[in-house]
């Protein structure tokens, strides 16, 4: 997010969707987005992104950009806060729940006392929440903008006041969760490239991580620094002055991009037995056997080269053109 170029803004969100197609990212929250879900729907729909993209949130301050076919797993909305804190619970496989929860952290919480001291609160607020749902044996994965650093190592600025990083941490440590980034990266250093927001101050550049993904430990396969056209000195401050950070989590499902469901290929029919050995002693039927069989090896090896309803389409055609009339109604094995 950021107040230069947000979802208002029709490039950076048509950035923002391609970026997710082409990283294969299936679920973006966005901080001071500037629009509400209407008019994010708008211009998805303008950009011709309508089918593969849902936007969920409330307000203007976090909005989540959700390819289609992860959506459908949304089985929960959740809002808090004054709109700085907003959730979603997705469904997996046996059972397997989720909670995501954002957060758009108080500006400020990183140097200033009182600012500090609503950044605790909001983070107190979701205790309730999160500890409900850990009784369930829900996964919890929080993540946003929380304007606090994990340390005072993340930030170049001397002002970082170390009882919002211990109040971070101990928030963290009390709900059994974990920094995804530095769990995955232990060797993570701010002078290697490890932060996500920049700005100039006073005509230096200022470094900062301050965007955090804080999950259940047993869920977590990878986590990044996603390097965006924004944030660092010399790059455009167009779409923000933070880069994205993501996460590779378990969420009990494989997400796969939404295809047209094709309908079952009729592909053995049932004969009476003296069909069954005329077709057995039929060279023609024989031979378009052979080709089918192997045409389904070849699919083992280079899967997208094969078409199987056209294999399956012509063995028929071949084979049983008669006894296909006839066994019309009849049951038959589909893949």
């Amino acid at each position: 997010g950021g107040a230069d170029g947000t979802l208002a803004d029709s490039v950076k969100l048509n950035f923002l969707c391609n970026t997710m197609l082409l990283q294969g990212i299936h679920i973006a929250l966005i901080t001071e987005c500037h629009a509400d879900v209407a008019s994010v729907k708008q211009k998805l729909r303008e950009l011709h992104l309508h089918a593969k993209f849902r936007v969920r949130g409330q307000g203007k301050l976090l909005a989540w950009l959700i390819r289609t076919d992860t959506a459908d797993r949304i089985v929960q909305d959740l809002s808090l806060s004054c709109g700085r804190i907003s959730g979603i619970v997705l469904a997996g496989a046996c059972q397997t729940r989720t909670l995501i929860i954002g957060l758009y952290g108080i500006s400020g919480a990183s140097t200033d006392h009182h600012c500090s001291r609503a950044q605790q609160e909001l983070l107190a607020s979701l205790v309730p929440t999160i500890t409900d749902n850990l009784k369930l044996n829900y996964h919890i994965i929080v993540l946003g903008d929380f304007n606090v650093t994990p340390g005072h190592s993340w930030s170049t600025s001397a002002a970082s006041l170390s009882a919002s990083i211990s109040h971070l941490e101990s928030w963290k440590t009390t709900l059994g969760l974990t920094n995804a980034l530095l769990e995955r990266t232990p060797a993570a250093r701010l002078a290697s490239g490890f932060f996500t927001r920049s700005r100039l101050a006073s005509n230096v550049a200022e470094l900062s991580l301050l965007d955090h993904a804080f999950v259940s430990p047993d869920i977590i396969r990878g986590a990044a620094i996603l390097i965006m056209p924004a944030g660092a000195v010399g790059r455009t401050t167009r779409f923000s002055d933070h880069d994205g950070l993501i996460i590779d989590v378990d969420l009990g499902f494989a997400p796969n991009a939404g295809v047209p469901k094709r309908p079952p290929v009729v592909w053995a029919s049932h004969y009476s037995p003296q069909e069954w050995q005329q077709h057995q002693e039929d060279d023609a039927v024989c031979s378009a056997l052979q080709e089918m069989i192997a045409a389904l090896q070849l699919a083992e090896t280079t899967p997208d080269s094969v078409d199987l309803d056209t294999i399956f389409s012509d063995f028929v055609a071949i084979a049983t053109p008669d006894c296909l009339r006839r066994s019309q109604g009849k049951a038959a094995t589909c893949i």
